[in-house]
């Protein structure tokens, strides 16, 4: 085998791997709060990333 058809065969896998995994996305729940406007506009907060 050359070294260009051992690339493209692992190309091909890395594509099928890109394609076909779908990794799971655990962001944190976000409990969004309006702040009183101010002369920028109004705004929200995240309740839970306050500390």
């Amino acid at each position: 085998m050359s070294l260009k058809s051992i690339k493209s065969i692992c190309l091909g896998y890395l594509a099928l791997l890109i394609i076909f995994y779908s990794p799971k996305i655990d962001a944190l729940s976000h409990e969004w709060i309006a702040v009183p406007k101010t002369q920028y506009g109004a705004q929200l907060c995240d309740n839970n990333s306050i500390e």
